[in-house]
């Protein structure tokens, strides 16, 4: 063979192996490359769910909803994540998998879970009318709409048998089958009303003050159907039975327990309604420096807090906390009002700070706050004493 053709085929041969042996490392170094990046996806994957879940239970906050959005995710590696919360946090689950394992991690926020919704809103009073309270009679029955207690009257001529009735009235009330009959007859004092039904209105006739809505019956005008009195407005207390008041409509009430609210003395059992409170109060409770209605002890009197200006006011002094009544000594100036001085060697209060020139026994006394000189014979400056 010519030894040219000879040299130029061994150097092909030569030349294809080469890049064959190339071509195979360069694979090799890519699949390692390929691998490696799968491996540092599969790393980096891992620490963002781990940092992600330990914020999310620090915080109780969704914050890795969006990790399964990430592009760079290497083959064999899933997410998936649910959350749900009510108010305070949320849940969040996050399972990851890859060749050669599988891992999986859940977190619940505060306030729901990924299966539960946390909750809101006001509990309903009621699910069904069972849940109310009773009315008592069977002419006013028990409801429940939409979660909140309430009554319907039953129809006008339903049976009952309650406080010896017969028959339920328009108003919710069983009465004797008379009291529907529309005539004046059985122990009324009008018609329909009366006596064993139903109160009667304004104007109608009665015989006692319970045969009237208004609880008065004013027994010095006859009536026309030849009750004993008329149905009317009670004009003073005094016109009302014993235990009970009038009212500001002309209504007859019972007297109230301590801690109503009140009007007017004769409005409660104690007798004992003590203005601007509003309260019906176990005391007078009529020193400037106590009240009636503070919270949660309404129809107690109570000292006001320390530094109140009373009512009325004790100024020159401030309530000290303790006594219901003005004080007549301070301590410091912080017993007195705003402006004012505490002197200290009779421990009254004064309602000015002196003016310069004034004579004064201490520098709280002055409103340069100077007080300078030998002895009794000080006075308030405008400089630092020398």
């Amino acid at each position: 063979m010519d030894p040219r053709r000879a040299a130029a085929k061994t150097g092909a041969k030569t030349g294809a192996k080469t890049g064959a042996n190339r071509e195979a490392t360069t694979m090799r170094a890519t699949t390692m490359r390929a691998t490696t990046m799968r491996a540092t996806h599969v790393w980096t994957f891992g620490a963002l769910a781990v940092g992600a879940l330990a914020v999310g239970a620090m915080a109780g906050c969704d914050v890795i909803s969006g990790l399964s959005s990430i592009e760079a995710k290497p083959e064999g590696l899933t997410t998936s994540t649910a959350s749900a919360g009510g108010a305070g946090g949320a849940g969040t689950t996050l399972a990851t998998s890859s060749t050669g394992g599988a891992t999986s991690t859940s977190s619940a926020g505060g306030g729901g879970s990924s299966a539960t919704a946390g909750g809101g809103g006001a509990m309903p009073e009621c699910s069904s009318p069972d849940d109310c309270d009773p009315t008592g009679t069977s002419c006013q029955l028990a409801t429940c709409t939409d979660g909140a207690c309430g009554i319907d009257l039953a129809p006008k001529g339903t049976a009952c048998s309650d406080n010896g009735g017969e028959t339920c009235d328009d108003e919710g009330n069983c009465v004797l089958g008379g009291c529907l009959d529309l005539a004046m007859n059985g122990t009324e004092t009008d018609v329909d009303c009366g006596g064993s039904c139903k109160p009667c209105a304004e104007s109608k006739g009665c015989k006692i003050p319970k045969d009237c809505s208004t609880a008065f019956c004013d027994l010095g005008r006859v009536h026309a159907n030849g009750s004993p009195g008329t149905c009317g407005k009670c004009a003073s207390d005094a016109a009302c039975a014993m235990g009970e008041y009038c009212t500001v409509g002309g209504n007859c009430k019972k007297q109230l327990a301590t801690g109503a609210t009140c009007s007017k003395p004769s409005a409660c059992l104690s007798g004992f309604c003590p203005q601007p409170d509003g309260f019906c109060c176990n005391t007078a409770c009529d020193g400037s420096c106590d009240s009636c209605n503070q919270t949660g002890v309404e129809g107690t009197c109570t000292p006001v807090m320390k530094f109140d200006a009373g009512t009325p006011a004790c100024t020159p002094y401030l309530c000290d906390g303790t006594l219901g009544t003005c004080p007549a000594s301070c301590n410091g100036d912080a017993d007195c009002i705003a402006g004012g001085f505490c002197r200290a060697s009779n421990k009254t209060c004064h309602p000015i700070k002196l003016a310069l020139a004034a004579s004064c026994e201490a520098p709280n006394e002055c409103s340069s706050t100077y007080c300078c000189g030998m002895g009794m014979m000080k006075t308030c400056v405008e400089a630092p004493c020398p």
